[in-house]
């Protein structure tokens, strides 16, 4: 093999691996975008509130913060961080999102529409098929 078939072969193995770590780059985008995305649902629901029936059928309130619990009760920091950060972490979100090729684009609205059909599905088995009445 020649000099410049060694060197025409290298570059083909460098450009392949190019290729792949930029695939491994682009998964991970996508996958923590569809994990962010679904942390700020999730985040949004549990602070929403409203009302849920039980497994002992009582009616429960959901998702409200008591401003004046316990020093000891992290609830109130962790919500007050949530509602303090949102807006930076939505922009974050929104940035990543433009980063997504459109095909990881549309996976991505696929993923999260998807999720919010589970997410629904698994909050009405806990609920006892019963909808959270919200206030």
């Amino acid at each position: 093999m020649t000099k410049d078939e060694q060197i025409q072969l290298l570059k083909e193995r460098n450009s392949e691996l190019e290729k792949r770590f930029e695939d491994m780059q682009r998964g991970n985008l996508l996958n923590t975008y569809l994990t962010i995305d679904g942390q700020h649902k999730s985040f949004n629901e549990q602070l929403t509130i409203g009302v849920i029936v039980d497994e002992n059928k009582q009616q429960k309130v959901v998702g409200r913060i008591d401003l004046f619990a316990s020093k000891d009760a992290k609830e109130f920091d962790r919500a007050r961080w949530w509602l303090e950060n949102y807006l930076e972490q939505s922009k974050n979100l929104r940035e990543l999102y433009k980063m997504l090729t459109e095909e990881e684009k549309k996976e991505a609205d696929n993923t999260a529409s998807s999720f919010d059909s589970v997410r629904e599905k698994v909050t009405n088995e806990l609920n006892g098929s019963r909808k959270g009445i919200s206030n």
